[in-house]
């Protein structure tokens, strides 16, 4: 009886422990592609691809015709303990985010000390739709956007 309790509460144990990576490598991979915002004559853009480490390299940004408005490169990157979101814009220091919560549809980044934004939510709606919600102190901010493909 001690052996059999012994094996179920293992596997069990097991179960638990292997299938939140899962999740969350199940959101990352959604990330990745072309992504550009709905309903906005100045898209927000973001490019996502994978590096060989399996860290997610991004750029962002806004333009319009042929000036760009608004550009930052992004990393979201894993180790043993949690995931982070860097935000790299010229000209300012870094700004990482840490992982909060997370399923395969929903991935939640914060960082208190940053005023805008403080948390960054990417919600995926299906496998072509993404709202990111940004959070701040004095501000919120929602962006839909849809995943390209081809061209």
């Amino acid at each position: 009886m001690r052996t059999t309790t012994f094996v179920v509460f293992t596997l069990l144990l097991g179960g638990c422990v292997c299938s939140q990576p899962e999740k969350d490598k199940t959101a990352f991979s959604k990330i990745t592609g072309v992504w550009v915002e709905i309903g906005n004559t100045k898209p927000f853009i973001e490019i996502w691809h994978v590096l060989a480490d399996e860290t997610l390299h991004g750029r962002g940004g806004q333009i319009n015709e042929k000036d760009t408005l608004f550009f930052e490169e992004l990393i979201i990157s894993t180790n043993d303990k949690n995931s982070y979101y860097r935000a790299i814009l010229p000209n300012r220091d870094p700004v990482d985010f840490t992982l909060n919560k997370s399923s395969p549809d929903y991935l939640e980044w914060s960082n208190p000390e940053n005023d805008f934004p403080a948390d960054i939510i990417y919600y995926f709606i299906g496998n072509d739709t993404l709202r990111i919600i940004l959070r701040g102190v004095n501000a919120n901010d929602t962006i839909i956007m849809e995943r390209k493909t081809g061209n």
